[in-house]
Parts: structure tokens; sequence; C-alpha cells
């Protein structure tokens, strides 16, 4: 609720959403299977407010990878702290300065939040990302593997991509290289862009080749634009042919065109799961873990875990 409301301003003054807003989520998912009373819930709340943080797209780093782990360990401590007996601001959302007028310089509109709650549930905007790339490049990469077959035998001269602001603004989306790491390329719409078209499907192998001349070359052959009038989750994209062509695509999509079921999403992690020679139990004390919340065992999640290649047994 807190992030529909507030990323289109939080996000360009470059705090991420999942480090603040899902610092917020895991201290209610925490606190309400600890069973926390709800002056209890309200005040774990209150303190993970507290832990919030930037990100490094722009560098193509990969702080970003730890600050979801992180925002759930600092979820999981403002509910034990509260447990301990720890006090709270009562204000730390609509205090003067408190996480709304600091973060999103916005109006303090609390109450109105408030009435929303039971009405609108952040689960169901959860998806699960088909390529490895960011989710903002899912629709260029979709766009572009359905024109990749268009050029034929002619050669690509140049790709045009518009995408709405709130995207290509982002840190890391219009970077061009040279690339060094993933944490770049995943970013990158030029990138994501160049080798799906050169090679299509995206897999960890393409978004980790850093030397593609064919792919570098055309990297800087894409123009990314700006574009108000195209929604968020879409793309339309353009390519340019040696041969005079222009093909285009436009790729409308919403986060329904990514809400799969239960057993779809299982068997997409599964078939990744395969790729890194993960064996079938890791998915399934997962599973069972899930399954039997909030008492699953954390021994399952650890055993999972310690199968993970090199990681061995998690004590």
């Amino acid at each position: 609720m807190l992030e529909k409301a507030y990323a289109d301003r939080t996000t360009p003054g470059g705090f991420r959403s999942s480090a603040i807003y899902g610092t917020i989520a895991a201290a209610a998912a925490a606190g309400k299977l600890m069973r926390l009373e709800d002056a209890q819930l309200a005040a774990a709340l209150a303190n993970a407010v507290t832990f919030v943080g930037g990100e490094s797209f722009s560098d193509g780093t990969d702080e970003w990878r730890y600050q979801v782990g992180g925002g759930a360990r600092n979820g999981l401590l403002a509910a034990e702290r509260t447990r301990a007996g720890s006090i709270a601001a009562p204000h730390a959302f609509e205090g003067r300065t408190g996480f709304i007028a600091s973060f999103a310089r916005a109006d303090r509109e609390v109450v109105r939040l408030a009435g929303r709650l039971g009405q609108e549930w952040a689960t169901l905007r959860v998806t699960l990302k088909p390529y490895p790339v960011c989710a903002f490049n899912q629709r260029p990469v979709t766009a572009a593997l359905a024109l990749r077959r268009e050029p034929g035998h002619a050669g690509i001269r140049a790709v045009r991509v518009r995408m709405n602001p709130f995207e290509t603004g982002y840190a890391g989306m219009d970077a061009t290289g040279p690339f060094d790491s993933v944490f770049g390329t995943l970013m990158s719409i030029p990138f994501c862009i160049a080798t799906t078209l050169i090679h299509g499907v995206p897999d960890m192998r393409a978004m980790t080749t850093y030397d593609d001349a064919a792919v570098n070359d055309l990297v800087t052959g894409v123009e990314l634009i700006s574009d108000n009038s195209v929604p968020v989750l879409s793309a339309i994209i353009e390519v340019a042919t040696t041969d005079g062509r222009v093909q285009r695509r436009d790729q409308h999509m919403t986060a329904a065109d990514y809400a799969y079921d239960r057993t779809a999403v299982a068997t997409r992690v599964r078939g990744i799961g395969v790729k890194q020679d993960l064996p079938s139990l890791a998915f399934d004390l997962l599973e069972k873990f899930v399954e039997q919340l909030p008492d699953g065992s954390i021994d399952d999640m650890l055993a999972s875990y310690g199968m993970l290649p090199g990681v061995g047994a998690v004590q």
C-alpha cells in the first residue's frame, strides 16, 4: 500500500522500494507470525521504518541483492525488539519528520491509507520474472523476442525503444557499457534488447558475456526514448534493418500477465533449478516450509539452501 502510494516519488530520489517498503512489509509479516498484539505490531512497523537504504544500480554493483535479505532481517529485528519491550515512536509514519514526510516529501495521508487496509493486497502483485533481467526489462525482452525473426537475412541497423519515464529514469536502465558485471547488464535496457535480438531468450550465460562484439555494437545503436504516453509495464520497439525496413512491436502488458498460479511458479522455478543442478528435494523442502507456515520448520529451509552448489550443510 505504501509502495503503491509513494514509489513514484521515492524512486526518482534514489530510494529503492524493496529496501524502504520491504522492511516494513517484513516486519508486518514477522509480527503476524509471532502473533503480536495490535499495539505490538504497530510498534514493529514503526521500528522497521528506521531500516531503509538506497540502491546501487547506477554503478552496476551488487548491494541491491543484499537489500532484500537485509530488509527481511531488519523486519524480523523490528518485531523481535518489540517483543523484547522496545518502545517505538507513535508517530513514526505521520510525524513532522516521520517516514512519509522524510522519504516521500508528501502530505501525511495516514488516515486515508489506513482505510485501504484489508482492501488492497500487495501479495497479489508479486510476480515471477520469466527472464533473468530487471523487472522493467521483462517487456523489452518479450518484445525483442517477437521481433527477432522479422529482419530475416537483413542486418539490424538501429533500434528505437519507447518506455515510460518512470522506468527509463530508473538507475542503470540507460547504461550502454562497457559492462563487467551481471548487475549492470540485467539493468541495461539497451543490453537486454541487443542480446535478445541477437541470441534469443536471455540466460545467465548471455547476461554474463561482456565481450560479445555483436551485442556491444548493437547496444550503441539502441536509442532509448522516455515517453509519457507509454504505460508502465509496456514498451514500443522499432527495429530498422539494413535493407530499409522498419519493424515495430507494441508490447503492452500488466501485472496480470505475470500472475502465474502456484503450479506454474513451481514449474518455472524447478526448471531453473534443473539448469543449476539442484536436486528436486531442495524445492520439496521449500514448499513444505511454506505450506506449514506459521509453524514451518526453519530446518527445512536451511537444508534446502544447503543443497546449493558449493554451500554444503547450513548450520
